[in-house]
């Protein structure tokens, strides 16, 4: 009971030096309580009314795979005949069966123009009509405006009615009784003419906040959006007392094979499981990160500490406290301040698991309903005061034994922090060895190297802060003089102390720097692959989701002056030497300018009537070669082609292959396509523009296409920064749970100057003393912050930058850039994070007393 009366004075005796520890341990335990409320809160999310619109739900089978379509709120596979709804309606336990009709429909705003436009940026183009919220199902069915989701007017009762989603209303400023106009699209067509509809109901915008929404009647649905006779998936209400998971037993069962149905619960689970999944790998990531970021900030706290408290440690073995008993006191300390940050842990971590739900929620539906309820368990509570309290304790560990072991008479004189002569070289030598050898064998294997050259790092740290400190002092001195210079001589005064206070910055910004990168490297491969690869001016695609161009746009395009080549597009899914596959057509001389692949064998204006453009993946696979004949069929009768060409396009980036490419595996000529029985309508259209200018040529295609407002015209620029935003799409959100390693970096700087200012409270009193004026005093504190901030910089972007590259290189990218401008606003973020942190320090400071400090012991 002594020791732990003990344990409790010091604590409320050293409280003001625990603080940034408390808060290093609350931003790990922040992170994992965060985490695992997510993971919880997911589920829940998914479960809530609003989101659940049957008890079960058919659909056919995908050969076991589970597609969502883009609400995220049903699944859905291929076209259900229509006559299979009255075969589940008679299934016993069904009170009401509904053939809901999903398709592509695009709204036109005021302007003229497809919305989403500008202002309604990030919400997906795609927009199902009409979905699970309203369509599909008659009124009696859909029952009452809170289950529909609606926030104002009514359901759709006749083909000149719809619905739309009350953001884009509002973003349009539109209200109930509104004309709108409306395209529609069956599947693999284009879009038709606009139509003129009646807006008689809005949609809650709460429930898809991603979406553009709009919505028809049942009939009016199955008329525009599908072929007729099909439905896209069945819903199943129950009766009164009848259970789901019988029921779904026995729909699959009146169904036969081919079929899948699924409970509301199976439902939620597997749109919860992605989100769950990407939740706790992203959450816990930064939970790891914060966590032994957090762990150096403790060891280094209680390292100081513990060193200032020396004597008072000597005095204890000499009164009799055993090395036990110390070292249990310092664990024990450990671990209630683990416990009562953990406090405020789990608070933070309930907003962390709020502003997570909100980043997540564009790419995951299931987690957009996280802000309107955590759900935080008692496990979530004991996980993360167990993670608060041994994480805390773990990290003081090594410091107790060291301070335990110590006899008191060294104690009485010994600083721990003094960096020997031969320590350093020691360190310089074995450090240096293992960071060239692991620079050296980075590129080659990165992991391996990586590793080794981390090591190597970590060892060479003090010396590298010494080092460092001496040349960022000089050049400071010469620059604010004597504050500067005494701030450097502080800074490099004990290497140790600095090199650990560093650590948790340089692990930071190491990964940011790493991060920024190998995206820069990314980036700059994706758009040199679109810069070899596409030499369109100009691309047309329709903005809906697998929608297809009608052919007048291209035939409008073609006789236009300001356009040197227009080449049109066509595709769809076939059989190629009897492998499903998707068949593109274009005409190889329009094909040949405005793209360029990487050539195997051939040229593509080699390309002719009976032959096909192979790739050398495709190729390899069939076993083909120059000259090979190959049987392709599409709707009509199966043809015999021979292979002309062969091109290499496996090592162009996902973007550019998939997005930028309008071919992939295989293309024929036009022609060809018309004796297999491809359709009219075309896929893309890629031109160049005469006498390059791009703003007369797109102005006069924007003129020409206006009967076509689904017709999206992308200019060469666009299409290239599309090229490389695909890198780019992941990092602020990587950057952002990064930024909790690089804010404990600063809590680690400011913990360890406040801490030190306690230590040298008689030399900054003498320094008072000797003439050194308040602003010079408060002047030293911040410029030892900067500089002990700018040796973290140095070394943890140093090693992050050349991570980067060195991974850019091992993965055989075609292109390694340097982002100096990212790194740059990385470094000086840090430096003016770490002063404006000891500001408070610095003022303090100023405001010793110097008589009292004078006599300080």
């Amino acid at each position: 009971m002594s020791l732990l009366r003990y344990v409790l004075a010091n604590l409320v005796a050293y409280r003001s030096r625990l603080v940034f520890t408390a808060a290093a341990v609350a931003l790990g335990v922040g992170s994992v309580a965060g985490t695992l409320i997510l993971v919880d809160t997911a589920p829940q999310a998914g479960r809530s009314p609003g989101n659940l619109y049957a008890d079960v739900v058919v659909r056919a089978g995908n050969g076991g795979e589970v597609v969502a379509d883009t609400t995220g709120e049903v699944f859905a596979g291929r076209p259900i005949p229509a006559a299979q709804v009255d075969v589940v309606a008679q299934v016993e336990g069904v009170a009401a069966a509904v053939g809901v009709v999903t398709g592509e429909a695009q709204l036109i705003g005021r302007d003229g123009h497809v919305v989403p436009g500008r202002r309604h940026q990030g919400r997906s183009v795609a927009a199902p009509t009409p979905d699970g919220l309203v369509a599909g199902r008659a009124p009696e069915v859909a029952g009452s405006g809170d289950v529909v989701g609606l926030v104002a007017g009514r359901v759709p009762a006749g083909p000149g009615e719809v619905v739309v989603d009350s953001l884009t209303a509002d973003g349009e400023g539109w209200r109930v009784g509104e004309r709108v106009r409306v395209v529609t699209a069956r599947p693999g067509e284009p879009f038709g003419t606009p139509r003129t509809f009646t807006v008689v109901g809005l949609l809650d915008s709460r429930r898809l906040p991603n979406l553009v929404v709009v919505g028809f009647d049942r009939a009016s649905a199955a008329e525009w959006l599908t072929t007729a006779g099909e439905v896209t998936f069945i819903e199943v209400r129950l009766r009164a007392g009848a259970g789901p998971q019988p029921v779904r037993d026995r729909v699959a069962a009146a169904l036969g094979p081919g079929y899948e149905a699924f409970t509301a619960a199976s439902l939620v689970a597997e749109r919860a499981g992605t989100a769950v999944t990407f939740a706790a790998v992203v959450g816990g990531a930064a939970a790891v990160v914060a966590l032994f970021t957090g762990g150096l900030v403790i060891r280094n706290t209680y390292t100081i500490v513990l060193a200032s408290r020396r004597r008072e440690l000597a005095l204890l073995r000499c009164a009799g406290a055993s090395p036990r008993q110390l070292g249990r006191m310092v664990l024990l300390e450990a671990a209630f301040v683990g416990a009562l940050a953990s406090v405020a842990g789990v608070a933070l971590g309930a907003a962390v698991a709020w502003v997570l739900g909100r980043m997540l929620a564009g790419e995951l539906v299931a987690l957009s309903a996280v802000s309107a309820g955590l759900r935080i368990t008692p496990r979530t509570v004991a996980v993360a005061f167990a993670a608060g309290m041994l994480f805390a304790a773990l990290s003081a560990w090594l410091p107790a034994r060291r301070a335990a072991k110590v006899p008191p008479v060294v104690a009485l004189r010994d600083d721990p922090y003094v960096l020997t002569g031969r320590a350093g070289r020691v360190r310089a030598v074995a450090g240096t060895v293992l960071a060239v050898a692991g620079a050296l064998l980075s590129p080659a294997n990165i992991g391996v190297g990586a590793a080794i050259l981390t090591l190597g790092v970590l060892v060479l740290c003090p010396v590298l802060a010494w080092q460092l400190g001496r040349l960022a002092g000089a050049v400071a001195g010469r620059i604010r003089g004597v504050a500067a210079t005494l701030a450097a001589g502080n800074a490099v005064r004990s290497p140790r102390r600095t090199a650990a206070t560093v650590l948790p910055l340089v692990v930071g910004l190491a990964l940011a720097g790493f991060l920024a990168t190998v995206a820069a490297g990314a980036k700059a491969a994706q758009v040199g692959d679109f810069d070899r690869t596409i030499r369109a001016d100009f691309r047309i695609r329709s903005t809906g989701f697998g929608t297809m161009l009608d052919p007048d746009v291209a035939q409008r395009l073609s006789g236009l002056p300001e356009l040197e080549t227009v080449a049109a597009f066509k595709g769809e899914n076939g059989t190629v030497a009897g492998r499903e596959t998707f068949l593109a057509s274009a005409d190889p001389a329009a094909l040949a300018r405005v793209t360029s692949p990487p050539l195997v064998a051939g040229s593509l204006t080699d390309l002719r009537d009976g032959g096909i453009g192979v790739s050398r993946e495709a190729a390899a696979a069939a076993n083909l070669t120059l000259g090979s004949v190959v049987p392709v069929k599409l709707s009509g009768d199966e043809q015999q082609l021979t292979v002309q060409v062969i091109y290499d396009i496996a090592g162009l980036s996902e973007v550019v292959r998939y997005d930028q490419l309008p071919f992939a595996d295989f293309v024929i000529t036009p022609a060809d396509y018309r004796r297999l029985g491809g359709g009219q309508a075309l896929t893309a259209v890629l031109a160049t523009a005469r006498g390059g200018d791009l703003a007369a040529a797109r102005a006069t295609m924007a003129r020409a296409t206006i009967d076509h407002p689904t017709a999206e015209i992308t200019d060469r620029e666009q299409l290239r920064r599309s090229a490389s935003a695909d890198a780019d799409s992941p990092l602020p959100l990587l950057y952002g749970l990064l930024g909790l390693a690089a804010v404990i970096g600063l809590f680690s700087i400011a913990n360890t100057l406040a801490l030190s200012i306690v230590e040298r409270t008689r030399e900054l009193g003498l320094l008072r003393a000797i003439g050194m004026d308040r602003r010079q005093l408060r002047s030293m504190i911040r410029w030892e912050a900067a500089l002990t901030a700018g040796i973290g910089v140095a070394i943890g972007l140093g090693l992050g930058t050349f991570l980067g590259w060195a991974t850019t290189v091992a993965r055989n990218l075609p292109a390694a850039a340097v982002p100096l401008g990212q790194l740059t606003l990385f470094a000086a973020g840090a430096v003016v994070a770490a002063i404006v942190a000891t500001t408070l320090t610095a003022h303090r400071t100023a405001r010793v007393d110097l008589l009292r400090a004078i006599t300080d012991q």
